[in-house]
């Protein structure tokens, strides 16, 4: 009898082309903002305090975003109309290609 692991295989993200295109993305929004302050006003609507753009800064050159930070990403910054494809991986489907699959 062949046993079959329920465990997900964890693939190393670390340099996973989704992660680069995504970083590259979340920078490429900072970097419209004007850098870490900027970019730090536009999502909490308050200028930081201390070293709390400094934070930011360092958890978007990291590049692992957690969902909930996506979705402030969204809504911030408008991302509604964006793909996944265009987030994770810097392109959009053909419109004949969307929902196929």
């Amino acid at each position: 009898m062949i046993e079959v692991s329920s465990k997900v295989p964890k693939k190393n993200i670390n340099d996973s082309d989704a992660r680069i295109k995504v970083k590259q993305f979340v920078k490429s929004l900072r970097k419209d903002c004007g850098g870490a302050v900027g970019f730090y006003k536009k999502l909490y609507g308050v200028a930081p305090v201390g070293n709390q753009s400094g934070t930011l800064n360092n958890y978007v050159n990291r590049g692992v975003y957690s969902p909930e930070f996506m979705a402030l990403l969204t809504e911030k910054f408008d991302l509604f109309e964006k793909t996944l494809g265009e987030v994770y991986f810097g392109e959009k489907p053909d419109d004949t290609e969307v929902g196929q699959g």
